[in-house]
């Protein structure tokens, strides 16, 4: 049945409803008839699903270092070399399902409400229960959820760009159109993905899930893997590490053949040297600790969007935050009043006159005054002729009243604006400009109400004739209270290197006694009238705007412009939660909508805060500081040991033509290290002072300076240590003897390489007062697989013998007392260094 060509009853007809919706008992059949309405991809066939985790460049050199293997009839290497390939991709697919279920998860969570008629009820339920046949009623703001015929249309405007590619928004009504109609000509029509621009309407559910236009075309596209800057570091620095290895292995085999070694021994050194050098757990691992970060701030209330957003809200250093909502109860209260000429009652009959009467249409100053009417025992019943929304250009709102033969025009917006437009003598205009100065400077938000008389009715407040005076009545002063804890969570992030600064519509006056009580300003100097932005130069803008802590008067148009600004020295997050907010929330490095917004609204954030309270963005601040250290610790620890593997193999090779370590042996220790240190390092949890540091820039490489370093520093220091007692023990006993302790030896220094990678400055062993069981059990069974070596068969698989346990022992200890004497005098060195600079350290 082709919809947009038919009346809208031989609609309800073919799904067997009507405008009060289908009954819930038949919902349900349907729900279970055409399945949920979510968007399925095209799922990947079985070979795609074995091929993904080796198309990998790690895994591509792994798998050629397994050819190699096998060229050579090293048997104990090959299979170690199956086992670590298969452990791994297996190891790939669980976290890329794992990850894919979070992200469902996350967005699932985001997802909002839709509003549907049930058994003639309006009731709110999850878009992906959305069936054929349902009435789904649409606002300002809302995303279209499924396709569907236009019953009622109220000047509904609906952008369908993600459709038709045009950005201009298309008016939609409910007449039939013509059968032969293109999608995008079918004005009576409505489509997945849109967003309503503005008017409201109702539409009857025809398509839903894979069968709307917009879930068609999304299977024409093709899946692609979304990776953060981040992990496109790691991708580009793992790339360099594979050209090394190459340049590395043809350079040792060229050498090996120039001094008459024999092929098979030549490739048994190449094979070495390669499975020294190849850090693969290393992309995997990241992902978990990325996955694993979204899920922690998930738990504290906090959606971050993608990985992309975890990385910038670990940077942010500015926070523009809205004033209600976010730092003030959106619920305000009336708390005075100011009426020189008119008596309470009077007073408290225009302030309702001048509020929109149907409480879900009106915003919370519109309950405010609507709970100030029954707070006076007053009550009014009539309804408007019409009503006016708030109109952002004048700064005004109100109601429009037949009375009698003439009509009553009763307004409420910003005095200021008010006050001029009224007939006021200048004695009563000064009188009123002092008292809105006084009731501002209590932190109060003023509005000013007035009516005027007209002989026709307007239909919007921007016709009424600029010459027509207000009759002026009152001041009405709504109260702002801080949320909770809100001027600690201010204070919190300063400390930790973010600033948080306000912006508001509300009087100067206003703006800096609630952000005096916030502990955002401290000065009046501090306090930027946005008004003064139509008249300065953009060097004047710019210094204001980076000296002002507090964003006054501001209008939605102004809020990216103030953004803009800021981009230029700081990663900025701004909040919001209408849809005249977007531009802004796109503008900022990370968009923060709150948990009531419009799910248009949460579509153009990348944070989503559920429970809409600052201190759930320092919360998401600190998870994700916490997960990128937990990266930069981790890829700390695998070079430092896959960089001293490579050296003290070839500088074994080079001094005296022998590998200190087998592959085999190398492989071992990669595997069981991996595992059981590499992996914990991931999944550490947050450091006391993790919130008393400034924020990482953007510009900082994966790898900082001083941690370069170190990490060449201790790969150096296991390289002297394991070749030197190498050349000891094999001029002593034999190359397997010296083999073996090397093997011991290097095992120990890699347990302090991962317990020194917990933390960047302070002490290795006080950061053991941070307890991390996953780090302990990793150590755990690092040297329980040691005993296990030692005592089993396994050894001489690996090519070890037994050697003298004092030997093992004294090597052992003394090469773990040395890398951690090193690494504590680096920690030592850096800890000064970051004290003088008057910075706090983790």
């Amino acid at each position: 049945m082709l919809y947009h060509s038919h009346t809208i009853d031989e609609v309800f007809d073919e799904f067997k409803t009507g405008e009060k919706g289908l009954h819930q008992i038949y919902a349900e059949a349907r729900l279970t008839q055409h399945g949920q309405n979510h968007l399925k991809l095209t799922r990947r066939s079985l070979w795609q699903i074995i091929i993904e985790p080796f198309a990998d460049v790690l895994m591509l050199v792994l798998l050629a270092t397994l050819a190699l293997s096998i060229v050579s009839a090293q048997y104990s290497t090959i299979i170690l070399l199956a086992l670590i390939i298969s452990l791994n991709a297996a190891l790939r697919y669980i976290q890329g399902v794992s990850e894919e279920r979070t992200l469902r998860k996350l967005e699932h969570q985001a997802t909002g409400h839709a509003t549907v008629r049930r058994d003639g009820i309006e009731v709110k339920i999850n878009p992906i229960e959305l069936v054929p046949g349902d009435v789904v009623v649409l606002r300002q703001g809302d995303r279209v959820p499924a396709d569907g015929r236009v019953i009622h249309a109220l000047q509904l405007h609906v952008n369908e760009l993600q459709l038709s590619g045009e950005p201009d928004p298309v008016a939609k009504h409910n007449k039939p159109v013509h059968s032969e109609s293109s999608v995008y000509e079918r004005t009576n029509m409505v489509y997945r993905g849109s967003y309503i621009t503005t008017g409201s309407g109702q539409f009857v559910v025809t398509a839903t899930g894979n069968k709307t236009e917009y879930g068609k075309i999304t299977q024409k596209v093709s899946r692609i893997a979304k990776r953060s800057t981040l992990q496109q570091r790691i991708n580009n620095l793992t790339h360099a590490i594979v050209i090394l290895i190459l340049i590395a292995a043809i350079l040792l085999l060229l050498l090996g053949l120039a001094e008459g070694m024999s092929l098979e021994e030549t490739l048994r050194y190449v094979t070495a040297i390669t499975a020294a050098s190849i850090p693969v757990i290393l992309p995997v691992a990241v992902a978990i600790a990325i996955t694993q970060g979204l899920r922690n701030m998930a738990q504290h209330q906090a959606l971050a969007r993608n990985m992309q957003a975890l990385e910038f809200v670990s940077m942010i250093s500015t926070i523009l935050a809205d004033k209600t909502g976010v730092l003030t109860r959106e619920s305000l209260g009336v708390s005075s009043s100011w009426h020189p000429n008119y008596s309470d009652r009077m007073f408290v009959g225009y302030c309702h006159r001048a509020a929109i009467s149907q409480i879900q249409e009106g915003d919370e100053i519109d309950r405010s005054l609507l709970r100030y009417e029954k707070s006076q025992d007053s009550s009014i019943l009539q309804i408007p002729a019409r009503v006016f929304g708030f109109e952002r250009t004048i700064g005004l709102s109100g109601n429009l009243w037949h009375n009698g033969a003439q009509y009553e025009l009763v307004l409420k917006g910003a005095p200021e604006k008010i006050i001029r437009m009224s007939e006021l003598s200048d004695a009563e205009r000064e009188q009123a400009t002092h008292s809105v100065h006084k009731l501002a400077s209590e932190g109060h938000q003023v509005l000013a109400v007035a009516y005027t008389e007209l002989r026709q009715p307007i239909s919007q407040l921007t016709k009424l004739p600029k010459r027509h005076s207000l009759k002026f009545v009152g001041l009405i002063a709504l109260e702002s209270k801080p949320l909770p804890g809100s001027k600690q969570t201010v204070a919190k992030l300063a400390l930790g290197g973010v600033s948080v600064r306000m912006i508001t519509g509300d009087h100067v006056e206003t703006a800096y006694s609630l952000s005096r009580r916030l502990g955002i300003a401290s000065s009046r100097q501090e306090i930027f009238d946005t008004r003064k932005l139509a008249i300065m130069q953009d060097g004047e803008v710019s210094r204001a705007v980076m000296h002002s802590t507090v964003f006054a008067r501001a209008a939605h148009n102004q809020k990216h412009i103030l953004i803009a600004k800021l981009r230029r020295h700081s990663v900025v997050a701004a909040t919001g939660s209408s849809a005249d907010d977007i531009p802004a929330l796109l503008q900022a490095h990370v968009g923060i909508s709150t948990g009531h917004s419009s799910l248009l609204v949460r579509d153009a954030s990348d944070l989503i805060l559920l429970d809409d309270r600052l201190a759930t963005v320092a919360e998401a601040i600190k998870w994700s500081r916490t997960t990128l250290g937990n990266i930069r610790r981790m890829l700390l620890y695998l070079m430092t040991v896959n960089i001293g593997e490579m050296a003290i193999v070839a500088g074994s090779l080079v001094i005296v033509m022998a590998p200190a370590l087998l592959p085999a042996q190398i492989l071992w220790i990669n595997l069981v290290t991996s595992f059981g240190l590499a992996l914990p390092l991931g999944l550490e949890p947050h450091s006391r002072n993790i919130m008393k540091r400034k924020p990482v820039s953007p510009r900082t490489s994966v790898l900082p300076r001083y941690l370069i370093v170190r990490m060449c520093i201790l790969a150096a220091s296991m390289t002297v240590l394991s070749v030197g007692a190498f050349i000891h023990f094999e001029s002593s006993y034999s190359s397997a003897y010296a083999q073996t302790i090397v093997f011991y030896m290097f095992v120990a220094m890699q347990i302090v390489s991962a317990l020194s990678a917990r933390s960047d400055h302070t002490s290795t062993l006080v950061r053991f007062r941070t307890f991390s069981p996953l780090i302990y059990i990793g150590v755990g069974f690092t040297l329980l697989t040691q005993l296990l070596i030692a005592f089993t068969p396994l050894g001489g698989w690996l090519g070890l013998i037994k050697v003298d346990v004092y030997d093992a022992a004294t090597t052992s200890a003394f090469a773990f007392g040395c890398l951690l004497l090193i690494s504590e005098l680096l920690k030592l060195y850096s800890r000064h260094a970051v004290r003088k600079k008057g910075r706090s350290y983790e």
